[in-house]
């Protein structure tokens, strides 16, 4: 990752940051949940890259990730986190590529954990974080290993 570009190539280049950075966070028990209907895109290619579920119905991990396009508002993010942890979810990690600085701080206090890639004050179009929007899995990306107890060991 550039540290001095604001922006991401494309949506893939995103979805690849917040996998390799949600790696230390969770195991193979972890389930991955999109926040939101737009957010289901960035969702199922997290949970591909880490080898991961997507949360079904009836059965809620110890250890969820909720995956959002961007987090501007912590309403919808509060919601979510009440149903979670009402269907026996115990421990929280929040991952999003882009959140406005002030939700970004509010969310630090829900999260067991959360990744952020990119703060700002008002976020403004989502696509003027990206060189270009890129969602679907046309792209083939760089290869993040899933993560196996096998790998645990060695980590």
């Amino acid at each position: 990752m550039d540290s001095l570009r604001d922006t991401f190539r494309d949506s893939h280049e995103a979805a690849d940051q917040l996998a390799e950075s949600l790696r230390e966070h969770v195991d193979e028990t972890a389930a991955v949940v999109a926040l939101g209907a737009g957010s289901t895109e960035l969702a199922d290619v997290v949970a591909e890259r880490l080898g991961m579920d997507r949360l079904r119905k009836g059965r809620v991990p110890r250890t969820v990730v909720i995956v959002a396009e961007r987090i501007r508002r912590i309403a919808p993010l509060d919601a979510l986190i009440a149903r979670l942890l009402h269907a026996g979810a115990e421990r929280l990690v929040i991952a999003t590529p882009l959140a406005e600085s002030g939700a970004a701080y509010q969310v630090d206090d829900r999260a067991d954990a959360f990744v952020c890639l990119r703060r700002t004050a008002q976020l403004g179009r989502i696509g003027a974080w990206y060189d270009h929007w890129t969602f679907g899995r046309g792209r083939p990306s760089a290869r993040v290993v899933p993560i196996r107890k096998s790998l645990r060991a060695v980590v």
